[in-house]
């Protein structure tokens, strides 16, 4: 032990006691006696420093470890505010059961509903009953749309195929199929190349027709009653589970794998990624994403390997995951998980979750079926009870909400530069006063 003088009251020296052995550390150490052999207390000192630095150590690990986990499963929000606009029965829709859509190269905008088509131009909805030569469709069943090269659209249901011309405003009946009762559609097409257009068939499985509907070829190596199960499954009702690149067309079947179509070499394969209840899949020309199991999955589109998975926990939680992807461009995801939307990149790191002007997300409630992009900066999500259409482009402006307030259609704005105050005239013709943090005076 250390001898040492009793009325020190330095806290280091007594620290330096308590840790290094029983007793009180003197102001003045040359004091110190030490009653202890020399080698017992070089082993008793090499004893306490070891336990210090391994102290040390453990501490430093589980703090780095600590902030490394928190790093990993803590999402820090960020928003983008866009205007969205709602397209409900209330707004003329036919039906809240809506399967597919498409925008025209005029920017019309058509919607496939349980009852029937319409078109949409932005401020009201026209139903559509097609008419072909002497024939009249009276669509009272889901169709599935199809965007041709030329600006014709396909529309594939029960019957067939109709094809529409926006130049002209007409239909023709182009390909003519039959399909059972119980069945949703005959014929879905999946992309066009330069040997006409991929389609999948009941009874006949992956086929390929020419631009003016005539069958040219039909392959055996996807099982026809594969594709017809797929034909008749409620994914296809609700959701897109077939896309394309330049060279590929990928197809979900449902039964935790992916379909894949190379179409330049007649390549068929089966993707597996992981991930068994796949709620939806999207591609760029080097990687095809999927999600689903509450994950997010990357595979490399030419060698089918899994490159990454991401954790969609920190984001959607244990909660039932109902999900949707779209391809915005080759850096940039959209990830629809239940009632949100976000933006990933396309390395699957979440970057910010789109709302309208009061950070709501897109859907108060229920699921996004399906993420529809046009080319006029236009995102369409088809829902479980609506149509939301958001305008792809962030409000560069704060937005205020006075939810306490009598009144808050404003109808005209005035700011004082003298006072730094604003005047808003409203609606009922009252005024009111605010500063310039929008702060209510």
């Amino acid at each position: 032990m250390w001898l040492v003088k009793k009325s020190s009251n330095n806290p280091i020296r007594y620290f330096l006691a308590y840790f290094f052995g029983n007793g009180i550390v003197a102001e003045n150490q040359s004091i110190c006696k030490k009653i202890n052999y020399y080698s017992q207390q070089k082993s008793y000192f090499y004893f306490r420093v070891m336990k210090l630095v391994n102290c040390i150590s453990f501490l430093t690990a589980l703090l780095l470890a600590s902030s490394f986990a928190t790093a990993q499963n803590k999402v820090t929000p960020q928003y983008k505010r866009c205007p969205v606009k709602i397209i409900n029965v209330e707004s003329g829709l036919l039906n809240n059961s809506i399967f597919d859509l498409i925008t025209d190269s005029l920017g019309l905008t058509w919607f496939a509903t349980q009852t029937g088509l319409q078109r949409f131009n932005g401020y009201r909805l026209q139903t559509i009953t097609p008419v072909a030569g002497k024939d009249s469709f009276h669509i009272n069943s889901p169709v599935k749309f199809f965007a041709l090269q030329d600006g014709a659209i396909w529309i594939s249901c029960k019957r067939g195929v109709l094809e529409y011309d926006p130049a002209t405003n007409a239909f023709k009946y182009l390909i003519s199929l039959s399909a059972p009762d119980n069945a949703y559609y005959s014929i879905v097409p999946l992309k066009e190349t330069t040997e006409g257009i991929w389609c999948m068939q009941l009874g006949k499985g992956v086929v390929i027709y020419s631009r003016n509907g005539k069958l040219q070829q039909q392959f055996s190596e996807f099982d026809a009653d594969l594709i017809t199960d797929i034909i008749n499954s409620t994914e296809l009702l609700y959701k897109k589970i077939a896309v394309n690149n330049a060279d590929h067309i990928f197809i979900n079947s449902g039964i935790g794998q992916v379909l894949s179509i190379n179409t330049k070499t007649k390549q068929f394969t089966k993707i597996t990624s992981g991930i068994t209840d796949i709620a939806g899949i999207a591609c760029t020309q080097d990687n095809l994403f999927i999600i689903g199991n509450q994950k997010l999955s990357c595979v490399g589109v030419n060698d089918a390997v899994l490159i990454r998975t991401t954790s969609l926990n920190s984001i959607a939680g244990n909660a039932a995951l109902s999900g949707s992807l779209c391809i915005v461009n080759s850096n940039q995801l959209l990830v629809a998980i239940n009632n949100h939307l976000y933006e990933f990149d396309t390395m699957g790191i979440y970057r910010k979750e789109y709302t309208d002007f009061s950070r709501n997300p897109v859907l108060a409630t229920g699921y996004i079926w399906q993420i529809y992009l046009d080319k006029y900066k236009r995102i369409w999500l088809i829902t479980n009870n609506d149509i939301r259409r958001i305008q792809n482009f962030e409000i560069p402006f704060a937005h205020f909400i006075y939810r306490d307030a009598k009144n808050n259609f404003v109808k005209c704005l005035y700011y004082d530069e003298q006072k730094h105050v604003i005047i808003a005239g409203c609606f009922n013709g009252g005024v009111q006063l605010y500063d310039t943090l929008a702060n209510p005076l």
